[in-house]
């Protein structure tokens, strides 16, 4: 299957760039094709031909995250979407949470499906998470 790895960094690119591309790792070493996709960079990217994407992004505001008005505009106008299954995650640090949570209404705002989320903290945890994620059938993770 064909798996879209986008993130939205931030001021944090060589962070999200190594937990993308240990997602990428580790679905690749399920068989699937992964595209590691920089929100900033692949802006016209249109997402449509992906069965699975895995979405991370930064967040700004420390106690009340908010999330970029990039990301919202890349997701409003990358493709169908709507009702495609997904993964969203953050990086570790203060309040991680809070900043998932953020993340996730952007996505469900655009009618993304969210099956899993996680808070990361290295390439290797995301490595070891797009290996284990079930992204295909009925049983997706």
């Amino acid at each position: 299957m064909r798996v879209a790895v986008v993130f939205f960094a931030g001021g944090a690119k060589e962070k999200f760039l190594d937990i993308a591309q240990g997602f990428s790792r580790g679905l690749g070493e399920q068989g699937h094709i992964a595209d590691v996709i920089d929100i900033e960079t692949d802006y016209e990217k249109k997402l449509t031909s992906y069965n699975y994407i895995v979405l991370g992004a930064a967040t700004s505001g420390f106690f009340k995250p908010k999330v970029s008005d990039k990301l919202k505009k890349f997701l409003s106008s990358c493709g169908h979407i709507a009702g495609k299954r997904c993964f969203a995650f953050v990086p570790k640090r203060s309040f991680a949470s809070k900043a998932l949570l953020a993340v996730m209404s952007a996505m469900e705002h655009e009618g993304l499906y969210i099956k899993n989320s996680g808070i990361v903290s290295s390439a290797e945890e995301a490595a070891y998470i797009g290996k284990s994620l079930h992204i295909g059938g009925s049983n997706i993770s």
